[in-house]
């Protein structure tokens, strides 16, 4: 937890301050992992706008936020919402390694990578 005017930041101020990045990615990860072990579209969707909100709060680099725009889309292709994961998945800069070698066997895209619409993601380009 994070020290901030002589208080400890609760989980609900660190995802209101956009100063503590690293903290509201954990948050959103656990909202993941939530709805991974749950099985329920709730947690998906709070760590979705969780995921969201740091991306529009923190308007760095597309390589700083490699990782958050794969989450993401992730918790989105968990939902079945291929076409705004593919979204995502598209601001993701390729300029070093395919995205296929960093989605790897990811299980949040298990179903996704079987429709043609979106193998391009998923295949090795030479």
């Amino acid at each position: 937890l994070a020290e901030r005017r002589g208080h400890v930041a609760l989980p609900g101020e660190a995802a209101r301050d956009p100063r503590n990045t690293a903290t509201r990615l954990e948050i959103a990860r656990t909202l993941k992992r939530l709805g991974e072990c749950a099985g329920s579209k709730s947690f998906y969707q709070k760590a979705v706008k969780e995921y969201k909100s740091i991306l529009r709060d923190h308007k760095r680099s597309a390589e700083y936020h490699t990782n958050t725009y794969i989450e993401l889309a992730g918790c989105l292709a968990r939902q079945g919402q291929f076409k705004s994961a593919a979204r995502y998945l598209d601001r993701v800069p390729r300029k070093y390694v395919p995205l296929s070698r960093l989605l790897g066997n990811n299980p949040d895209f298990a179903e996704m990578c079987k429709e043609a619409a979106y193998r391009r993601f998923f295949e090795e380009r030479g």
